[in-house]
């Protein structure tokens, strides 16, 4: 028998008033139906560039790949490496495409990815992600008290779960009441996590929060 949890309009609808406990539960909800949301338009997306040329998935790789979740973007960026391209070699004169002097530097028969390119691939995405997430604003909750929030990987993984008080986060954008917040994480890259916006407030100063 289907519950409030599993349609969203059927839940109790939370104000300014609520209780913490109540709000802290609809935006773990909210964040976890983003989430899910997420890889299904991903899933989607790499399922009709898999269905393209070689060519195209190359070009939707360095312009698209915010569209995909890290693993979508992995799967996508092997299937354009291990691709059968019966003709390797570059025309003289500078009219050869990127994409045929990207795969003219690979070796001509791999069946695994290429260490060097993986990591060359990924640095790409990395900037690119970077720069589309330039913070807006350092923030910080409003609260004495810890707040449980669930902060996640673009694949999907739990990698912190709560706010800390007097503790600095990236706020990436601000829409609906919610903010974005963003972690860096080191070695694991970025997690993101929705709040209500009034749970935060500007970050103090370091020298200002050192002198009071």
């Amino acid at each position: 028998m289907p519950t409030s949890d599993d349609n969203p309009a059927a839940r109790p609808a939370v104000g300014r008033n609520s209780g913490p406990a109540a709000r802290v539960a609809v935006a773990r909800d909210e964040a976890e139906e983003a989430g899910a949301a997420e890889a299904k338009a991903s899933k989607a997306v790499l399922e009709k560039l898999l269905r393209q040329s070689v060519e195209k998935r190359f070009t939707a790789f360095e312009g698209e790949s915010g569209k995909l979740t890290a693993a979508d973007r992995r799967t996508l960026l092997v299937s354009i490496k291990n691709a059968d391209m019966p003709a390797r070699r570059v025309p003289v004169g500078g009219t050869a495409s990127r994409f045929a002097v990207w795969r003219a530097r690979l070796p001509y028969r791999f069946g695994g990815v290429v260490a060097s390119g993986v990591a060359v691939g990924f640095a790409l995405i990395g900037v690119t992600v970077a720069v589309r997430n330039t913070p807006s604003h350092a923030v910080e909750i409003v609260t004495p008290l810890p707040i449980p929030v669930q902060f996640k990987r673009a694949d999907g993984v739990i990698v912190a779960d709560r706010l800390e008080p007097r503790t600095r986060y990236v706020a990436v954008s601000d829409w609906g009441g919610q903010t974005l917040l963003r972690l860096w994480l080191p070695q694991q890259g970025y997690a993101m996590a929705s709040v209500p916006s009034d749970w935060l407030r500007p970050a103090i100063p370091a020298r200002a929060s050192a002198a009071q």
